[in-house]
């Protein structure tokens, strides 16, 4: 019992322990993690991209080497939520002028 206890705190802590600070970094564990297509790593993948897209403006503001390692390392996963926050042209335009200021273009 004690063990499912705590298995269930350590899972809520998961969820409901999202910052501005980790949220990127938990978007990427829960997206490597879930090639099982394992519904907590699923749940978690969901949370943490409502909780990156509600919250961009701060992200980036306040912890915007995150934003940098999901640009550089999982181009793909932050183009989805590039597409899902601003819409198609936004997020062409957005990774369009980041590209050209770091001269990767």
């Amino acid at each position: 019992y004690q063990v499912e206890r705590l298995h269930n705190y350590c899972v809520h802590q998961i969820y409901n322990g999202i910052t501005v600070q980790n949220a990127v970094m938990r978007l990427v564990q829960a997206h490597t993690a879930n090639i099982g297509e394992n519904p907590m790593w699923d749940k978690l993948k969901r949370k943490t991209v409502k909780y990156v897209m509600h919250n961009f403006e701060e992200i980036r503001c306040n912890a915007r080497e995150s934003l940098e390692l999901l640009d550089h390392e999982y181009l793909g996963l932050f183009k989805q939520m590039l597409l899902k926050k601003f819409g198609a042209y936004g997020a062409e335009d957005a990774v369009g002028r980041k590209r050209k200021k770091n001269g990767s273009e």
